[in-house]
């Protein structure tokens, strides 16, 4: 083979050589699968502390009894159902825990909520006084708190969970009649319901809406009129409130 002959031999051989590592690499990365732009998602975990605000509407439904020595004829109780738009804050802490019912996680917690309440109504009646002429009673919702355990069922972002527990507020009543008035406000206890949704938006912050059931049993209102009459009404029948309301709530 002469000289020309085994340069273009040879020429050919390098060609290829450095070609087919090169056509291997191509074929690999095309066989690769594509990967994923970021690591996958967390699963969105409830646990911990929160704190946030609430707002909506409610309801109540109570009575109030005529002292003794009200005139005869006069009946036994006046009803009255306040309403207003109770708002306030939350605050609790939650924990998530393995899937076991169904097979979905659950959550434990314990919330404190305090509420402005602002419900008042005024009827017609029988005030609590003993002055022969018909008076109004106004009854009035000024504030409610409530502290309660929770349990929920997790689906992902969503919870769904009801509460059980305690709940305090303050109950004032305003009775006026031909000749006295009379104002008091008493401490009432009682206990509290509750069911409602939460959805996670984000890591941090959580939206919700929540039904709420409050009896609460105010007792006796004893005090002294303008014109000097000592005065006792006593309350027949408990301080049922229902309201619902919206949450907004940050996960620390």
């Amino acid at each position: 083979m002469n000289k020309p002959a085994l340069v273009a031999a040879a020429a050919t051989v390098a060609a290829v050589a450095i070609a087919a590592p090169a056509c291997a690499t191509d074929l690999a990365l095309r066989r690769q699968p594509l990967l994923p732009s970021g690591p996958p998602l967390a699963p969105f975990d409830w646990s911990g502390f929160y704190a946030g605000v609430n707002g909506g509407a409610g309801f109540g439904e109570t009575g109030y009894g005529v002292p003794a020595g009200a005139p005869a004829g006069r009946a036994d109780t006046v009803a009255i159902r306040p309403d207003g738009a109770p708002a306030g804050t939350q605050i609790g802490f939650n924990r998530q825990l393995s899937p076991w019912l169904y097979g979905l996680p659950v959550v434990v917690g314990v919330e404190f909520s305090g509420d402005w309440a602002g419900l008042r109504a005024t009827a017609a009646g029988p005030a609590p006084m003993t002055a022969a002429a018909p008076g109004t009673v106004t009854a009035t919702l000024d504030d409610l708190e409530t502290v309660t355990a929770r349990f929920g069922i997790v689906v992902n972002n969503w919870l769904f969970y009801a509460k059980a527990g305690g709940a305090t507020a303050t109950v004032s009543l305003h009775a006026v009649s031909a000749g006295a008035s009379f104002d008091q406000s008493n401490r009432a206890i009682g206990a509290a319901l509750a069911s409602g949704i939460e959805y996670g938006l984000t890591a941090n912050l959580v939206i919700g809406v929540e039904y709420d059931f409050v009896r609460l049993f105010p007792g006796p209102f004893t005090g002294i009129a303008v014109n000097g009459a000592g005065l006792t009404s006593d309350s027949p029948s408990a301080f049922d409130v229902h309201s619902i309301a919206a949450r907004l709530s940050y996960r620390f």
